[in-house]
């Protein structure tokens, strides 16, 4: 019989699920416990594969009685899906693959975003200043919305996968001739005719969509003295909903430089890839997934202003900074992870915190189970052993440095019943 364990979340949800998951406390889980471990990026920086930023994220899955949404906690690059208990609304316990219903096709689906709802599965609501566009500091890293859908052919199989942006990147590079001064002098720059606010979020499929009608906007993009990047000036790059252009009211980048104000249309054409490579495409509003790199030259020549707009540049936002996220089922897939294991079971204390990530702990004996899940170093090579055999391991078809068996992975084999 399955039974449940419950989890009280409260203020201080960090050391909860790890520090806290033992025997005694109640709310350990276990091998049919769903968990994600998973990877991110920084919004901001390339910084590809590194861990998921703590907090809470939204899954959702099906059952008998349609489709449900829990929050999953993410600490230390894992994640455990929550569901309510019935019986007290503080209460939350582990989602399990045996609450998870198959869909017509015999297979099941998930999907993973961070937008703060978990009621809804369909269309949310984000008629609110918390996704209004905003400058991306590590204060509102959370305005871009991320999301990843996935299917998996049978319970209990691994669940991978990739969340992607569904907001806009724009940055802006300002270059000037040697008659302007900008480093010396307050600067005020607008962005005019855009839409600063999204309407809906799908969590069906991630898309984020505007109102049909919607308010255009002008936005104080930037006030006070720019930074200075070898021969271009720069700000924070900002988040903005997706959004289509008006034809007839194109956006438009105003420059106040002191008392002088230099202001121009956005060009209607971009550069799709870098410089060498780049495709010239139509500009026609804001891409989801895309950094946009507006360019603009600013010039002065006898008494006339203009603000002369270069190419734009526009690339897949993970080529300037990613937030995927890669998600798993708890184990083992490569040396890296083996030999984390190991020397976690070793030490003279086990940090349980790293064997969460590998495997689970049986409440009967304390014994950890871990499952591999591709085959780890080749045969011949010299690894690190257990230093006993008090656990358990499923080889599930694959190798560890060509061994099949438990006494093969272990120094002291006195006490190894050869799982």
């Amino acid at each position: 019989m399955n039974t449940y364990k419950t989890v009280f979340l409260v203020t201080a949800f960090s050391g909860l699920l790890f520090s806290g998951c033992t025997k005694q406390n109640g709310i350990m889980p276990n091998e049919e416990t769903i968990c994600l471990s998973a990877s991110i990026g920084e919004l901001s920086s390339r910084a590809e594969n590194e861990q998921i930023q703590n907090g809470t994220y939204y899954f959702t899955y099906n059952t008998n009685s349609g489709k449900k949404v829990c929050i999953t906690k993410f600490e230390s690059g894992i994640g455990y899906p929550l569901v309510k208990a019935d019986d007290n609304a503080d209460a939350y316990q582990f989602l399990k693959w045996n609450d998870v219903a198959a869909n017509d096709a015999k297979k099941y689906e998930f999907t993973l975003d961070n937008v703060e709802n978990n009621e809804t599965c369909g269309t949310i609501s984000l008629n609110d200043k918390a996704y209004q566009a905003a400058p991306i500091t590590e204060e509102n890293s959370y305005l871009d919305i991320v999301y990843g859908k996935t299917v998996v052919n049978k319970a209990g199989t691994n669940i991978n996968m990739q969340l992607s942006h569904k907001m806009s990147k724009i940055s802006l590079e300002i270059y000037v001739k040697s008659n302007i001064n900008l480093k010396d002098n307050d600067v005020i720059i607008t962005l005019k005719n855009v839409i600063n606010q999204p309407e809906k979020f799908d969590r069906t499929n991630g898309t984020v969509s505007v109102a049909q009608n919607p308010v255009w906007s002008a936005i104080k993009l930037f006030e006070g003295r720019l930074q200075q990047d070898g021969d271009k000036y720069t700000i924070s790059s900002w988040i903005f909903p997706p959004q289509q252009f008006n034809q007839d009211n194109w956006p438009e980048l105003e420059i106040k430089v002191g008392n002088t104000t230099y202001a121009g249309k956005l060009t209607h054409y971009m550069i799709d890839g870098d410089e060498n490579s780049g495709k010239p495409i139509d500009m026609s509003g804001f891409i989801a997934g895309r950094h946009l790199t507006l360019r603009a030259n600013l010039s002065e020549n006898v008494g006339d202003l203009e603000l002369i707009f270069m190419p734009v540049w526009v690339k897949k936002w993970e080529d300037v900074g990613t937030i995927g996220i890669i998600s798993k089922q708890r184990g083992i897939y490569t040396e890296k992870d083996y030999e984390a294991l190991v020397g976690a079971y070793n030490a003279d204390s086990k940090d349980e915190a790293v064997l969460l990530k590998y495997g689970t702990k049986n409440e009967t004996d304390d014994k950890w189970q871990f499952t591999l899940y591709q085959n780890v170093g080749n045969e011949g090579e010299n690894f690190i052993k257990f230093k006993d055999d008090d656990f358990d391991i499923n080889f599930n078809g694959y190798k560890i440095y060509g061994k099949t068996v438990k006494t093969d992975l272990v120094d002291d084999t006195s006490n190894t019943d050869g799982n």
